[in-house]
């Protein structure tokens, strides 16, 4: 299988969502806030956030941590989680 700089499969397929982003994405719809209001106090730009948001494309971990911050989330382990 060979990928690309942006880890896109180049045979045609395109990567899987991973869970993180789904969880973000669920996180942000959940939020109650605009794309509009998100993107100005996450300072991601709108346009990124908005194809996020329609699952159109993935982000940078640094996308992320700036959403996760502003969402007030936080990362759990899964053993942390089970205990």
């Amino acid at each position: 299988m060979t990928y690309n700089a942006k880890n896109v499969r180049l045979d045609g397929m395109q990567r899987r969502k991973t869970s993180l982003e789904n969880q973000i994405r669920t996180a942000i719809e959940k939020s109650g806030l605009s794309v509009y209001r998100l993107a100005k106090d996450s300072g991601v730009s709108q346009p990124v956030l908005c194809r996020f948001v329609n699952g159109q494309r993935g982000i940078t971990l640094a996308t992320a941590s700036k959403l996760v911050e502003t969402l007030g989330l936080r990362l759990v382990s899964k053993k942390d989680k089970q205990r």
